[in-house]
C-alpha cells in the first residue's frame, strides 16, 4: 500500500506540472484532452503545430525559420539562399522547385560555414538536432564540424561524413544563441544543407527525444530539460516567489536568483544589467559595441548579427552592408576598379590593382592609358604646357626690344637744337649769283 501511494503520488505530480505545459496540438479537440491523451496516435497523422514534434508535440525545433547566413552564396539555375535550410521542408532532394537547399559557392580553399541564430529570449541548453543533406553529394561532407555559439558540439574526422538524414547528440549540453555547421575548403568543396532541425523540450519534458515527464511537485517549479532534475526556481526566473524572469545572458547564463543581473553581461543585442533592453537603431553584437553597415534606406541592422533585412545600398557587399562588392572602391564605394591583371579585383579602399594592369594601362588604378614616347599620361601635357609658355615669352620679349628702339630714335629726333636747323636752312637758300651781280654794280658805281 505505501508503494503505491507513492507510485500514485508520483503520478499526479508529474501529471500537475505536465497540465500546465501549454498544448501544441494543431487543434481545440486534442488540445481539450491533453494531456491525458496524446496530440497524434501511432500511424494517425501529424496532428501538432508548426515545428513541434512528438506524440505530446513536446519537442520543438527552434531553428524554424530564423535568421540564417552563409559564407557565400551559389547563384546557378536558382538562388540557393542560407534561408531555404530552415524554411520547414525536410527532404535530402537537392533538385526541387521551388528549390529547397543552401549551396555555397565553390572554389574557395577556406572553411564553408552556415549559421543560424536562435531566439535569444531561449536559455535552453541545446544537445539535440537533425540535419538533412544532400543525398547524392555526400563525399562533399567529410569533416562536417558543428558548432553552438562557438562551442563544439559534434563533428566527423577528416575521413567520414554525415549519412543523408543525421541525428546529432551534442557530446554535452551547451548554451547559445547561435549554431553553425561547417565544412573544411578545398576544390569542388561546398556546403549544402536541406534542412537544420534544433530540437528544445517543451516545458514539463526531459531526455533526449524530449519523451520523459518531469515529476516535479508545483511548488518545486519545473525540471531540467536535460537531466529531469527538479529545479527550485525556473530555470531562467529570479525575485520574489521566482516571478520575474531573467534577460538575455551572456551564452545563456542564468541571472542572479535574487537580482536578475547576468553575470558576465548580456548576449548580443541586449544591453543594460538586466540585459532586458535591444541595443538602439545603429548598433548591434555584444554589449551593442559594433555599428551597422550601409543598409538601403538608412534603416537600422539586425540587432543581433548586423545583417541589413532589406539588403544594402548602391555598392555594398550583403550581408553586413560593410564593405564595397568586387569592382567597387572608396568610402562609399561609389568608385569603379580599373582593369586589373588577371580579372583580379581592385583594393577596395584605395582602388590599386594589388598585380598591376591588364595590357599597358597604367598604374596604380590601371584606368589610363600610357602617353607616347613612353612618358606618363600627366608629364605629355604638363610638357606641352611649358614649351607654349616659353614660345610666348621669347615673343613679348623680341616684341618689347623693338619697341624700345623706335621709341630711342623717336626721342633723339625731337631733342635736336633749333639754330642748327636754321643755320642748315640759311645756307641752303644763300644765292652767290645774286651777290656777285651785287658786287660788281656797286664797283661800277664808283
Amino acid at each position: 500500500m505505501k508503494v503505491y501511494f507513492a507510485a500514485v503520488c508520483s503520478v499526479i505530480a508529474g501529471v500537475a506540472v505536465v497540465m500546465d505545459a501549454a498544448c501544441h496540438c494543431n487543434t481545440p479537440d486534442a488540445c481539450s484532452v491533453f494531456p491525458t491523451t496524446p496530440c497524434s496516435q501511432t500511424g494517425d497523422p501529424d496532428r501538432c503545430q508548426e515545428g513541434w514534434f512528438g506524440p505530446y508535440c513536446q519537442k520543438q525545433n527552434v531553428a524554424l525559420r530564423r535568421p540564417s547566413i552563409q559564407s557565400a552564396t551559389w547563384f546557378g539555375d536558382h538562388h540557393f539562399t542560407a534561408d531555404l535550410a530552415v524554411d520547414g521542408r525536410a527532404t535530402t532532394m537537392y533538385k526541387e522547385n521551388p528549390p529547397t537547399c543552401t549551396h555555397t559557392a565553390g572554389g574557395t580553399f577556406t572553411p564553408h560555414t552556415w549559421t543560424v541564430y536562435l531566439n535569444t529570449s531561449s536559455t535552453d541548453r541545446i544537445q539535440n538536432m537533425r540535419l538533412y543533406l544532400r543525398e547524392n553529394r555526400l563525399y562533399r561532407n567529410v569533416g562536417m564540424e558543428i558548432l553552438v555559439s562557438s562551442q563544439m558540439c559534434y563533428n566527423w574526422s577528416s575521413t567520414e561524413h554525415p549519412p543523408p538524414v543525421a541525428d546529432v547528440t551534442c557530446r554535452q549540453p551547451l548554451t547559445g544563441n547561435n549554431v553553425t555547421i561547417r565544412v573544411p575548403g578545398g576544390k569542388d568543396i561546398c556546403l549544402t544543407l536541406c534542412e537544420v532541425q534544433i530540437f528544445v523540450c517543451s516545458d514539463g519534458w526531459f531526455g533526449t527525444d524530449c519523451d520523459k515527464k518531469c515529476k516535479c511537485p508545483k511548488h518545486k517549479g519545473l525540471c531540467d530539460k536535460i537531466t529531469g532534475r527538479c529545479l527550485v526556481c525556473l530555470d531562467f526566473s529570479y525575485g520574489i516567489n521566482c516571478a520575474s524572469q531573467c534577460g538575455n545572458c551572456l551564452n545563456g547564463d542564468a541571472c542572479d536568483k535574487t537580482t536578475g543581473t547576468c553575470p558576465r553581461g548580456c548576449a548580443s543585442g541586449w544591453t543594460t544589467d538586466m540585459c532586458q533592453s535591444s541595443c538602439s537603431d545603429g548598433r548591434h553584437g555584444h554589449h551593442c559595441q559594433s555599428e551597422c553597415g550601409q543598409c538601403r534606406g538608412n534603416l537600422p541592422c539586425n540587432k543581433i548579427n548586423g545583417t541589413c533585412h532589406q539588403r544594402c545600398q548602391p555598392g555594398f557587399q550583403e550581408p553586413f552592408c560593410k564593405e564595397c562588392v568586387d569592382g567597387m572602391y572608396g568610402d562609399d564605394c561609389m568608385s569603379r576598379c580599373g582593369q586589373c591583371k588577371d580579372d583580379l579585383t581592385c583594393n577596395k579602399s584605395s582602388g590599386e590593382c594589388p598585380e598591376g594592369c591588364q595590357g599597358n594601362l597604367v598604374k596604380p588604378l590601371c584606368q589610363d592609358c600610357p602617353a607616347a614616347s613612353g612618358r606618363s599620361n600627366w608629364e605629355v601635357p604638363v610638357a606641352a604646357t611649358l614649351g607654349s609658355l616659353v614660345v610666348l615669352a621669347v615673343i613679348a620679349l623680341l616684341t618689347s626690344i623693338i619697341y624700345i628702339t623706335r621709341m630711342k630714335k623717336q626721342l633723339a629726333a625731337l631733342q635736336k637744337k633749333p639754330e642748327n636747323d636754321y643755320m642748315s636752312l640759311d645756307e641752303t637758300t644763300r644765292d652767290p649769283v645774286v651777290e656777285s651781280i651785287y658786287e660788281n654794280t656797286d664797283n661800277n658805281v664808283l
